[in-house]
């Protein structure tokens, strides 16, 4: 949940277990789960005959509840909004003292297995190498630059190209290496997220987990994060 830069997020599985309420003029307008949050603002989508129209600008009072807890209220800003055919998408700004912006994530933390939700960056400095493939596409191989890392999943850009095979896929086969010299793995992944960002395009993926499958590479991205936290909590301490 704390990034190598020193903010917060949440992603992956960890948001189902997030429902987002938003209140306008106190009324109920709805809730969700959350798509993306950080520290300083939350994503949420609705579907769009369900979705309150809200004008930019406009405060409300959000309500996260996890598990089924306590709700924990917080004021936010709408900062904006997205329409499509099927849903509605609004980022709000989470309006709030830094020490409360603390007491949701003390909150979120005693819910969540936090090295689950930790998330490397690893950067220019020590890429991981993966290779996207699919078992039915022999020819298909496209890299995939890696922007995060967690024990669950990853996201990164690939070439706009390579959308065209993936289109009609919801699962791949990735290729990796995770750190200079290391053994090679293979990780069987869902392809939870696309996003168009000319020329390329960003996809978010998920790691399979069934019992006795890919168990012993789960674990080797589970070292390789946890080594990460060490080195960066001794990194803090000098």
């Amino acid at each position: 949940m704390v990034t190598d830069n020193g903010t917060h997020d949440v992603h992956d599985n960890a948001l189902e277990r997030i429902r987002c309420g938003v209140c306008h003029s106190g009324a109920n307008l709805g809730s969700t789960s959350p798509v993306e949050m950080t520290d300083t603002s939350v994503k949420v989508t609705f579907p769009r005959d369900e979705a309150p129209q809200l004008p930019l600008g406009e405060e409300v009072e959000l309500s996260f509840t996890i598990d089924g807890r306590e709700p924990l209220a917080r004021p936010g800003r709408v900062q904006s909004r997205v329409d499509s055919d099927s849903d509605r998408t609004y980022v709000f700004a989470l309006l709030q003292t830094e020490r409360a912006r603390e007491e949701i994530w003390r909150v979120f933390r005693s819910a969540f297995n936090m090295r689950d939700a930790f998330r490397v960056r690893p950067g220019s400095t020590s890429p991981i190498e993966v290779t996207i493939r699919i078992a039915t596409e022999r020819s298909f191989s496209q890299p995939l630059v890696v922007e995060d890392i967690s024990a669950t999943g990853l996201a990164g850009r690939a070439s706009m190209d390579a959308e065209e095979v993936l289109s009609r896929f919801d699962q791949a086969r990735l290729h990796m290496t995770l750190e200079e010299g290391g053994r090679p793995i293979q990780l069987d992944a869902h392809i939870v997220g696309r996003d168009l960002v000319s020329p390329s395009v960003n996809y978010r993926f998920a790691f399979v987990r069934e019992t006795g499958r890919q168990e012993l590479e789960l674990d080797e991205v589970m070292q390789y994060i946890m080594e990460y936290q060490r080195r960066l909590a001794a990194t803090s301490v000098h």
